[in-house]
């Protein structure tokens, strides 16, 4: 039985926005929380394992335990709620401008937390003062120790991720997690290194906790079955069926692919709860495409199918999951227009939904067709619509290959990370958040004798120790003092932000590494020493390059202007935090 065959492409369309409705309507999220509590527990439990077989254990216990639920309105089983708090970045309610210095705390999401339920203060504090004491806290506490006072007023941050990045979900769809566990164990054999088979069991055993949710999940809905008639009877049958088939085994139609990419998700989530900063979908059309080929599912059905996989990516009553992007479009490494049945009707599930996340972004090349232009038109005039981000292949595959060298024949699987960062799909660790420079804090550094309008600390060297004696000569020399002051927060948070890497390495993630390269490389995508996947790098986000530009040209206008006012009737050109970092946006 097919669920086209029991339901209209309205009615699971229906049931995408009363799901909505429902998820919106949620107010707290605990699952976090009680995962970090099951990881406590295993510390214990597998504590004479290697790391990374501790943690791919550590990951299946928490599948065994963590608290399942359907809805009435679920077409497909799967959240990433139990992933997330609410304190995920600067959706957080408790967040101040005035008093933001970056993520540097690693357990202020405990912090952020009210007790609810059995979910006590007591019990809150015991895990914070736990994580408190882990081995990637110290580490991480040590990199901020380089810092010092430098993030307090966001001269620079950094963050302890692995983020942006976009996993290849393909071969899991195709072949099924029983064929990948077949991948590892011929590579595993191959393996000379110890830590690379060790490695290898760890990916191995971690692949389970997928198939302990699809099972558990299989079980709800054949229960929630059991007590149904007619057509929700028959919805939540075929759920229970394609649980039993997929992640296990390779997807053979559009339901069952979307059922298999959501249980992946949701683990690749709960692997790095709390709060997994901005995966990425990729190129969702050319995902999906073969799976609705297979059996020629039409435009209104492939769209309201997808609706539901929309509503997945919504947490709670703020859609917390925020950056989370999906791309549509673009071309082949040969020039020829990649666009298909499922780009359309992924666009007109966006356009009837209109929800929040995930992020829509769409490729665009000379070839581009007129008709995907016109269905992007109707986003474009209206009001109050979600609209795209649009991005040139002709330009970006040129980038990519002459800047970043990213191989010809990956080209085409370039995709959009978080805001803007384009990546290779299941190929890139571009970690693009790594690193945050607030340039305008600098220059309000320069032009003050380093100290801040906003709190009157002291950070850098005074005018007398820049070579200025006059505030004149400051601005007359503003480009020099400010490129010297520039190199050495630079250097700074470079030191920093590599001791940051290094303590979330500390962290491995099997599970993401399966689809992430770690199959053919035996290596974890965090790791530091060896490179996991094809492609690696750290990235920094520059913010108040205009208004340091701008700021530039004012003081040269000024001078040009006024060259004979006297010294005391400069007016001080003063740039405070609280510009500054009202334009800086938070990926």
């Amino acid at each position: 039985m097919r669920i086209e065959e029991i339901l209209t492409a309205q009615e699971i369309t229906d049931l995408a926005k009363e799901r909505f409705k429902e998820e919106r309507a949620t107010d707290h999220l605990e699952g976090w929380f009680l995962a970090k509590e099951i990881m406590r527990e295993c510390d214990e439990k597998f504590k004479d394992d290697v790391d990374s077989i501790r943690i791919a254990r550590t990951l299946v216990e928490v599948a065994k335990r963590i608290p399942l639920w359907l809805s009435d309105y679920h077409i497909f089983a799967g959240t990433q709620d139990d992933a997330f708090a609410r304190s995920y970045a600067l959706i957080n309610p408790a967040f101040s401008v005035d008093s933001f210095s970056g993520y540097c705390d690693p357990v202020a999401v405990f912090g952020d937390s009210d007790p609810i339920g059995d979910i006590t203060q007591e019990r809150i504090a015991n895990l914070k003062e736990y994580n408190s004491n882990t081995e990637f806290a110290k580490a991480l506490c040590k990199a901020y120790d380089i810092a010092g006072d430098n993030t307090s007023e966001a001269i620079y941050f950094i963050e302890q991720v692995t983020g942006h990045l976009i996993p290849d979900m393909r071969g899991a769809l195709r072949d099924g997690v029983e064929s990948m566990k077949e991948q590892i164990a011929d590579h595993q054999a191959k393996a000379t290194d110890k830590k690379k088979q060790d490695y290898y069991t760890a990916m191995n055993i971690s692949l389970d906790a997928v198939l302990v949710i699809a099972d558990r999940y299989a079980d709800m809905a054949r229960e929630k079955a059991n007590k149904l008639n007619g057509k929700d009877k028959e919805r939540f049958l075929i759920m229970s069926e394609t649980l039993r088939k997929v992640p296990r085994y390779g997807a053979k139609n559009l339901y069952e692919a979307i059922q298999s990419f959501i249980l992946m998700w949701q683990v690749m989530c709960l692997e790095q709860t709390p709060n997994p900063y901005a995966f990425s979908v990729g190129n969702a059309d050319r995902i999906f495409e073969p799976y609705r080929s297979a059996e020629d599912t039409d435009r209104d059905m492939t769209a309201a199918l997808l609706k539901h996989l929309l509503v997945f990516y919504n947490v709670a009553d703020r859609s917390w999951a925020i950056s989370q992007n999906l791309i549509i479009g673009g071309k082949s490494n040969t020039g020829e227009d990649l666009t298909n049945p499922t780009s359309y009707a992924l666009l007109d599930a966006y356009y009837d939904m209109n929800l929040p996340q995930p992020i829509l972004s769409v490729k665009l090349h000379k070839n581009t067709p007129q008709e995907l232009y016109e269905s992007l038109g109707r986003f474009l005039f209206t009001p109050g619509c979600l609209t795209p981000s649009f991005f040139n292949d002709d330009s970006v595959f040129e980038i990519l290959k002459e800047k970043n060298h990213v191989a010809p024949e990956d080209l085409e699987d370039y995709s959009v990370a978080g805001c803007q960062e384009p990546l290779i799909m299941g190929k890139d660790n571009g970690n693009t958040t790594n690193s945050w420079l607030n340039m305008a804090k600098v220059l309000e550094l320069s032009l003050n004798g380093g100290v801040s309008t906003i709190s009157g600390k002291k950070f850098g060297g005074t005018n007398e120790e820049n070579g200025c004696k006059t505030e004149l000569e400051v601005l007359q020399n503003i480009r020099s003092i400010f490129y010297k002051n520039l190199e050495i927060y630079v250097n700074q948070m470079v030191e920093c932000a590599n001791a940051a890497s290094e303590a979330i390495s500390i962290l491995q993630v099997p599970f993401l590494s399966t689809i992430m390269g770690g199959i053919e490389t035996g290596v974890d995508v965090r790791d530091t020493k060896e490179q996991g996947t094809k492609y690696n790098g750290s990235g920094c986000l520059i913010h108040g390059l205009s208004v340091v530009a701008d700021s530039f040209i004012a003081i040269d206008t000024l001078l040009e202007e006024r060259p004979k006012m006297q010294e005391g009737c400069w007016r001080r050109l003063e740039i405070t935090s609280s510009r500054t970092r009202r334009c800086s946006s938070i990926c």
